[in-house]
């Protein structure tokens, strides 16, 4: 499946993907520079569905399993002001917040990082997977 040229840029699932696929991810916290998040703002502005993939879009085993749809316009927020019920949230129910922030972002609560808040919706047929076209 190729991806759609008005998204081109997928949603890695990597570390997430069985809590994504049984729904329980709604949000994903990204280090990213303010270009690549105004393409995401983009996606929210114009309801893009953005594809949904299983890992990394190089890996050539990576997989499209469903599309996301933005819910909430991405903004930054610190790492301190985190909500604990966020965690969950991020498919992480067996961590603190404080474990989540050591793990995912080396342990500086005073990081900024973009929220990307988001309803998944998986594809048709969950025996149809696509390899991504590189």
């Amino acid at each position: 499946m190729i991806l759609n040229t008005l998204c081109p840029f997928p949603l890695g699932n990597a570390r997430t993907l069985e809590p994504l696929l049984k729904g329980q991810k709604t949000v994903t916290r990204r280090l990213w520079k303010l270009r690549h998040a105004q393409i995401f703002i983009k996606y929210f502005e114009q309801q893009t569905p953005i594809p949904a993939i299983s890992k990394d879009r190089r890996c050539p085993d990576c997989v499209i399993v469903g599309s996301v749809t933005l819910t909430q316009l991405p903004y930054c927020e610190q790492l301190s002001d985190l909500p604990e019920s966020d965690v969950i949230a991020e498919g992480f129910p067996h961590l603190s917040k404080k474990e989540f922030i050591n793990q995912f972002f080396g342990g500086d609560d005073s990081l900024t990082v973009w929220v990307i808040r988001f309803n998944f919706t998986p594809n048709a047929s969950r025996s149809l997977n696509f390899v991504l076209d590189k």
